[in-house]
């Protein structure tokens, strides 16, 4: 996994128009151009973005992994906390943490 300052590649831009297209989308569901948006992203994320389910199962350590980032990323945000302080270090401890494989987190 590796940050990257959206400024500096076209395709983080890309996700970000994306990604705030969906927000305003996911907050406005009554209105007609975020249902619009909301049909084209589900079709784009099913069969462009995620062609290979296997990418989704959290049951692998790799997407389980960047689900862990995406919360924490997440919490930062909510908190007004700097999104990258120390994400190398956040991100080498979660992976040394994580069994392989990540199914036997599960509460057994």
């Amino acid at each position: 996994m590796q940050l990257v300052d959206s400024k500096r590649f076209a395709g983080v831009q890309i996700a970000d128009v994306w990604a705030g297209a969906l927000s305003y989308s996911f907050n406005h569901e009554d209105d007609v151009t975020s249902q619009n948006w909301l049909e084209i992203a589900e079709d784009a994320i099913f069969n462009i973005i995620v062609p290979d389910m296997e990418l989704l199962d959290v049951e692998r350590k790799s997407p389980f992994l960047n689900w862990v980032v995406l919360m924490e990323l997440c919490s930062r945000s909510i908190k007004g906390c700097p999104l990258l302080l120390d994400m190398d270090l956040f991100i080498l401890t979660a992976l040394s943490e994580l069994p392989d494989p990540v199914g036997d987190l599960g509460g057994q």
